[in-house]
């Protein structure tokens, strides 16, 4: 996989959260590129934020212990 990904440009939306009726900023990722960057259904994912940036990445599947 290359370092030089394409950007991706989304915009934040809102949703809702639990019984509460306040709007809260929303963010839907959806697409092949996904796939085309590892992310499989399923995988685990771990989020890590800093101001103005947030760091999505796959945890490594834990081997099955029989």
């Amino acid at each position: 996989m290359s370092d030089a990904m394409p950007k991706r440009r989304l915009k934040i939306s809102y949703g809702y959260h639990g019984n509460s009726f306040k709007k809260r900023p929303f963010i839907r990722l959806c697409g092949d590129y996904l796939s085309k960057m590892d992310f499989k259904i399923g995988d685990r994912i771990e989020i890590s934020m800093q101001q103005d940036c947030i760091l999505i990445s796959k945890i490594p599947q834990e081997k099955n212990i029989a």
